[in-house]
Order: structure tokens, then sequence, then C-alpha cells
């Protein structure tokens, strides 16, 4: 009987933890363009954002977007929540992506050009870990600043739909 209480006592204790550590990031989250703002850019047709941790420590970053004008760009790039450019791939606008968390559901993103910032971006999970929130700012052409507020659904493993 204590064997039984021991485990039970462990159970209750172990799996919250193991739980704990889980990346609200991590899955795929597909554009709500709805919900989205652009200003007075024109909004993409769609994006999908897929995170996944290949390794421990890491995280891969793969977006698919149909731009507004019906072109398709795939970005990739590998990297770890310590603020550390990486390589990034597909992206006309950055070479180089950072990330670093500044709360337990927030993270900032630098992005770069050639060395130089071109983007910064926060992103948000929800508590419920259901909406992904990411608010870019940068510069257009003429030099002003632009923001443009992404709302993201997240896509529910198959075996989870209903």
């Amino acid at each position: 009987m204590l064997t039984r209480i021991i485990g039970l006592l462990l159970a209750t204790l172990v799996v919250p933890l193991a739980f704990a550590g889980a990346d609200p990031l991590l899955g795929t989250w597909k554009l709500d363009l709805s919900k989205s703002s652009y200003g007075a850019l024109a909004p993409p047709k769609s994006i999908t954002r897929t995170f996944l941790a290949p390794r421990e420590g890491e995280i891969q970053f793969i977006v698919d977007e149909v731009t507004a004008s019906g072109a398709s760009i795939h970005i990739e790039w590998t990297g770890k929540y310590d603020g550390k450019d990486c390589p990034a791939t597909g992206a006309k606008s950055y070479d180089s992506a950072a990330m670093r968390p500044s709360s337990a559901d927030t993270l900032d993103w630098t992005f770069k050009k050639s060395g130089q910032l071109a983007l910064k971006a926060t992103s948000i999970v929800s508590r419920d870990g259901k909406t992904l929130t990411i608010t870019w700012t940068g510069k257009n052409p003429q030099g002003e600043t632009i923001t443009v507020v992404h709302i993201y659904d997240k896509e529910l493993p198959s075996s989870d739909r209903r």
C-alpha cells in the first residue's frame, strides 16, 4: 500500500514537471487574415509557420507564404533561444535571424540583412496555447516605420482533431 501511495505521489509530481518544459511555440500555425493587420501593405494570401525542435535547446523555423501576387516563399533557419544571429534562407528582406525570450510566453526576434537590422518582432503565445500573435516593425522603402500584426491559429495534430 505504501509503495502504491509513493508511486501515485511521484506520478503527480513528475508528470506536471515533464509538461512544464514543453515549448508552446512548437507546432504548426496558420495565419488568420481576418484578425491580422497590414496597414497600407498588401496582405499575403496565406502564411503557415512551423516550429520544430530538431535537437535539445534548438528550434527550427519554417515558413511557407503565398504573397498577395501569388508568389510562393519558403524560409528556413535553425537557432537557439540565445539572441545570436543564425543564417536564414529564402527571405528577401533578411539573411539572419535571432531570438531571445523576454518572458515565459514572449520572444523578441531580430532579423538582419548583410549585418544590418531589417526587422524586429515580438511573438506571444496565448495562455491556452491556441493563438500566436507576432508584431513586426521595420522600415518601408521610404524609411517610414511600419507595423504589421499577424494572428495565427495553432493547427492541432490530426490525432487531436474531432
